[in-house]
This record gives structure tokens, C-alpha cells and sequence, in this order.
């Protein structure tokens, strides 16, 4: 077995278009020196399963909702369902903020029991290491080379020096994998605000010209990645009003709106015919059907993840959308000066479409060790997961659609 130190560092949403000598010197500096490949992420807003499992999230299953078939209401569910939304979502957003494990909170309870949640961003530093190493029933890289041979650490901090400095790249663990997430905070409520953007990505920066300092010594091989980058916000779609204006019974829909795409699912010929047509009418937006999104790196079969998708135009933003909550919205923009733009507006200032093909829709992924060299100069984020298992000597199940990008 090999004795090689991997050690990843995930850093959300940090536009490569971004990464120069003002906002991150070290980094930019690497991009000439070091090999790297741009990836390109599938459609899709939940992207560490397909970093982890290197399968598509048609393969994994983990695509946000799935619909579930009709069940009777239990005596109970109905008294729920007759509180107003305002009051159970309020409930909800308490709940997620005492355990941090109540997904969706701002969906109504008469809507969340219509779906499986098939989501990985419920905050996983809460969980440990034991909930990564199979996602959607496939292996993950973690999995692969074991639990008590690998680290995950999910960080929302301000200063990953003083956070985590100390605590990884030490060769304690064959695969290290830190997630960090404050960038795609800053960029998604501050893209606007200059001065905190390079103010952030210095940090970044920094921590990692350390960091890297410290794996040359450790002898710990860095892979640094970001698996998107940001447009700015220009306006917002109400989907939601052009579909209610219809006044088709909510029996014959069911409907599930993120913050760039909204999918639908039809129970009668007249919604499928009528809200298709109201949403093609819409500005800044374009539809599908779900089989449109094979050439977007989602092979979807049937219709359990949705019929129909509308999905907006780059800088453009659902709203309402299922992630809002006044309460929620206002409690995060109080606790975390990253979100503090929530409390002017709850639209987001930056974001991230689901249509590959545009400069926010790359990412990248670069080894900061001369032993190692690229074998393409583009792929997918497929690829990661068992690029990672080449770089420790392991075998890649047979489940994992990429292949390694990199070798020595």
C-alpha cells in the first residue's frame, strides 16, 4: 500500500477569473507554475457528492428533491396543515438553528412530506466522517481508503489560518479533505463589495501559502479546488406569481424552486399545458425538459426528479424561492457578518447558474506538487474522486465514472 498524504482543500465558489496578483498573489502566482485543469460542474447546486463519488448526480441520486408517490395524511399531519406557512416555517427555521440538521426548513411541512430530500448540505461537520463514506449508495473516495484513514472538516470560518493551520496537513491521515466555505458566503451576498471580497480571498490565500509551506515539510501532497465561480445579480424572476395567477388547483402541480432553477411535476394535462406555457413567457429564463439536461451532465430517467425546468439567465435569481424564510433570513444576516447583506435584501448579490457552458459554471483543480503533471487540460468534476485514489496508489470501484486527470 502506497504511503503517499493527500490533503484537499475545497474552497466553495472561488471564481478562477478572480484569482490575481490583487486578490490572491500566491495563488495566481501558482496557476504559471503548477499543473491544473478546469473542470466544469453538471447542473446541479449540490456538488460534493459528484466530487466524492466521481459519478454523475443522475448516478448518485443525490439532486436535491425527488418526488414521493401520494400517501394519506395522518390526523396530525392535517392539524399541521391547517397553521399558516409563516407560523411552520418559523418553527422549522428554530429547529434548524438549535440542531443544524432540519433540511429545507423553509419549505411548509404540507410540502416537505411530498419529498425525499436528496441533499448533502445539511452541515456536516455536525455528522462526521461516517455520513461521507456513501452517498446515494455510491462509494466515496473517503470510503474507499477508509475511515480511520481520512479527515473531513467543513468550515464556514473567517480565518482559516488560526481555524485549521494546526490541525491538517500533519500525515497523520492518508486523505485529508477540507471544505471551505466562506468564500461562496462572501461571494454570494457581497459580490458587490470589493473590498471584502479581496479582503476574504487574501485569507484564503494566505492560508493557503502556509499551508503549503507546511505540506513541502510534512510531505503531504495539497490539491487545492473550487468547483464554481459567481456573476453578479441583476434582477429576479417571480415564477411563483406566474404560475398562482394561473389559479390552477394545487392538486394538479407540484412545484420546488431553488435559487437559479425551478422544476415542476404535472398531475392533470391542463397544469402541464398552462404553467408551461406561462413559464416560457418569462424573461430571463429558459425551459426543459428534464431528458434537455443529458447535455448539461444530468442524465435524469423518468420524472421523480422533476417534469419540467425553468432555469434563469446568468445573473438572474428565483424569487421567492423554496430557500426563504423572513425569520431564518434576518437570524443568519444577525449571526454572520459574511451574510449581513440579508438584512437589506434577501436576494442574493452573486450566483451561480445551472447551465454549463459560461465562465461561472467552471471551476478548477490544481496539484501543487512537482511530481505531478495533467493529463487534460479539461474535465469534470468526475474526475476528482478518482484522480485522488491514483494520487494514494488505491483501485477506483468500478462505480466511479471519471478518470484520473493527473499523474507522476
Amino acid at each position: 500500500m502506497s504511503d503517499e498524504k493527500v490533503l484537499v482543500v475545497y474552497v466553495d465558489g472561488w471564481d478562477r477569473r478572480y484569482i490575481d496578483e490583487a486578490h490572491a498573489p500566491f495563488m495566481s502566482e501558482q496557476f504559471s507554475r503548477r499543473p491544473w485543469v478546469k473542470t466544469t460542474a453538471p447542473a446541479s447546486v449540490d456538488l460534493l457528492p459528484t466530487i466524492l463519488t466521481g459519478t454523475r448526480p443522475d448516478q448518485h441520486g443525490m439532486y436535491g428533491v425527488r418526488l414521493r408517490p401520494p400517501w394519506p395524511r395522518t390526523l396530525a399531519q392535517r392539524a399541521v396543515d391547517l397553521l399558516p406557512d409563516w407560523l411552520t416555517t418559523s418553527v422549522q427555521c428554530i429547529l434548524f438553528g438549535v440542531s443544524g440538521e432540519f433540511d429545507l426548513p423553509a419549505v411548509p411541512p404540507r410540502r416537505r412530506r411530498l419529498f425525499d430530500m436528496q441533499r448533502s448540505k445539511v452541515p456536516r461537520s455536525k455528522r462526521g466522517l461516517s455520513v461521507l463514506l456513501e452517498l446515494g449508495g455510491m462509494p466515496t473516495c473517503m470510503g474507499v481508503v477508509g475511515e480511520e484513514n481520512s479527515r473531513y472538516i467543513y468550515s464556514t470560518s473567517s480565518d482559516p489560518v488560526s481555524s485549521h493551520l494546526k490541525n491538517v496537513g500533519n500525515g497523520d491521515r492518508a486523505l485529508e479533505f477540507l471544505q471551505i466555505y466562506a468564500m461562496d458566503l462572501v461571494y454570494r451576498w457581497n459580490y458587490a463589495n470589493e473590498p471584502m471580497i479581496e479582503k476574504y480571498a487574501r485569507r484564503v490565500d494566505d492560508f493557503l501559502r502556509r499551508l503549503h509551506a507546511k505540506c513541502s515539510k510534512t510531505g503531504v501532497t495539497l490539491v487545492v479546488l473550487s468547483d464554481h465561480g459567481y456573476d453578479a445579480t441583476e434582477g429576479s424572476v417571480n415564477s411563483m406569481r406566474a404560475v398562482r395567477r394561473l389559479r390552477i388547483p394545487r392538486s394538479e402541480y407540484t412545484e420546488f424552486i431553488e435559487i437559479t432553477s425551478a422544476r415542476y411535476w404535472f398531475h392533470s394535462e391542463r397544469a402541464r399545458r398552462e404553467i408551461t406555457a406561462a413559464l416560457e413567457a418569462l424573461e430571463h429564463t429558459a425551459v426543459h425538459r428534464a431528458a434537455d439536461l443529458r447535455q448539461w451532465g444530468v442524465e435524469l430517467q423518468g420524472k421523480q426528479y422533476g417534469e419540467f425546468f425553468c432555469l434563469t439567465d446568468p445573473g438572474w435569481v428565483f424569487h421567492p424561492n423554496d430557500f426563504h424564510n423572513p425569520l431564518g433570513n434576518f437570524v443568519l444576516g444577525i449571526k454572520d457578518p459574511k451574510q449581513r447583506g440579508r438584512l437589506t435584501s434577501p436576494k442574493h448579490r452573486g450566483n451561480h447558474v445551472l447551465r454549463p457552458g459560461i465562465p461561472a459554471a467552471s471551476g478548477f483543480v490544481m496539484v501543487l506538487d512537482e511530481r505531478y503533471r495533467a493529463t487534460k487540460s479539461d474535465g469534470v468534476l468526475e474526475n476528482i474522486a478518482p484522480t485522488l485514489l491514483s494520487m494514494l496508489g488505491r483501485e477506483a470501484p468500478d462505480s466511479m465514472s471519471g478518470k484520473p486527470i493527473f499523474e507522476r
